[in-house]
């Protein structure tokens, strides 16, 4: 529309400033200039209809396709913002970190950490913030780590009871995601966790007093032990992915259950001899089927065949190394070594196959390769990996065996 034509629209065809008759009275308005008035009546009353609903609208509720071109656009801009510039994975140290210290040759060396899932990519920016916040993308830090599991397809999985939730670090692709918020809400208090290689996760609630069997991070499968388990915590798989154990805290036993959840043994009871258990927390498998359980108020690690049969145990009260104040998670290596969390100590001791110490790692802080509360460990039997969830430093640390295969 030219200015002149939109200068002739804006004046009144009777000028109303003026009494007595219109020099225009008697003049009819053009058909086209009739047509063209009125349609503009039409549009500005159409606007001001709409107007006071879109000054009621939040940023977070505007219509859906308003909402889906601001996302759209601000995810552009945030790939164009990033620049291209991958971040590391790890949160690595500055110099290796490396146990026992020279002059012994070294057993374990220090990876890294990870805090977030922006660990695994792109460092998240400020333009990348703002679309979680319009999106509603929850949070991706860790608040209280405190198990964790990992299979053969570099799928990490950690249980966070303070928020609570359940985070999947793809760590061969470089993903990350969370628990969706409808299965969050089926979680009290997320304490253990076991993964096999097919994908699916093993989650219990210690308050729900059952396991959650998730197909991924907005798939539940299904639920094993409810009105079986008092407070289940540890859980850890057989080798070949058909057994599940599970503790039970408050019955003092860890009891297996197959795929299809149903019940096929337990061992221990409370007492304090041979083979009982006394609060037992943890639990792990050796790749020969042997199953180590932390049993925490009788300060040791009791160790029972795959049928149940219980066959020795190592550790005890004591503040001097080889013993435990507060056992935590237990994980074994492809060789048979028992690597035992203490919360007190907070290091990791590390066992034989008779239960004899070989080493330690670790100590207090919140360093690189320090604990403050550790708690849950993994042990990757294909890349000789040790996991150990930091709880109170809110992260996870990776060590890595060194391994002379000569």
């Amino acid at each position: 529309m030219s200015r002149a034509y939109e200068d002739d629209l804006e004046q009144p065809f009777f000028d109303t400033s003026k009494p007595g008759p219109s020099p225009n009275a008697g003049k009819r308005m053009p058909a086209r200039r009739r047509r063209a008035k009125m349609e503009l009546r039409r549009t500005t009353m159409h606007m001001r209809a709409r107007q006071p609903s879109l000054h009621r609208r939040s940023i977070g509720s505007l219509p859906r396709g308003a909402s889906a071109w601001f996302a759209a656009c601000c995810l552009l801009l945030a790939g164009c913002a990033a620049g291209g510039q991958p971040v590391p994975t790890w949160n690595r140290p500055q110099v290796e970190l490396r146990w026992p210290l020279p002059p012994e040759p070294p057993r374990v060396a220090y990876v890294g950490a990870l805090t977030s899932g922006d660990d695994l990519g792109r460092q998240a920016g400020f333009l990348q913030g703002l679309v979680r916040l319009v999106t509603g993308h929850e949070p991706r830090n860790m608040v209280k780590p405190i198990a964790l599991a990992k299979n053969a397809n570099d799928l990490l999985v950690v249980v966070d009871p303070a928020i609570p939730t359940v985070h999947f670090f793809d760590l061969r692709r470089s993903r990350y995601e969370r628990l969706s918020r409808k299965l969050s809400s089926e979680l009290l208090s997320p304490v253990g966790v076991a993964v096999s290689d097919d994908g699916r996760v093993y989650v219990s609630d210690s308050v729900r007093a059952k396991i959650l069997v998730l197909g991924g991070p907005e798939r539940l499968v299904g639920t094993i032990g409810e009105g079986v388990l008092q407070r289940p915590t540890g859980l850890a798989l057989s080798p070949d992915g058909n057994t599940l154990y599970a503790v039970d805290t408050l019955s003092a036993q860890v009891v297996a259950f197959d795929r299809k959840g149903r019940e096929l043994r337990r061992m221990g009871g409370r007492g304090t001899g041979r083979g009982s258990l006394n609060f037992p927390t943890y639990v792990a498998t050796s790749l020969d089927g042997r199953v180590f359980v932390a049993d925490s108020l009788n300060f040791r690690v009791q160790v029972f065949s795959p049928d149940g049969d219980h066959l020795m145990s190592f550790g005890g009260p004591g503040n001097a190394a080889g013993t435990f104040t507060r056992p935590k998670g237990v994980g074994v290596d492809r060789f048979g070594h028992c690597f035992v969390a203490d919360a007190a100590f907070e290091n990791v001791q590390v066992f034989d196959e008779q239960g004899r110490l070989l080493m330690a790692f670790g100590s207090s802080g919140s360093g690189p390769g320090q604990f403050t509360l550790p708690a849950g460990i993994w042990v990757d039997h294909h890349d000789d990996t040790i996991w150990v969830a930091d709880s109170f430093n809110q992260r996870v640390e990776a060590f890595r065996l060194v391994v002379d295969e000569r």
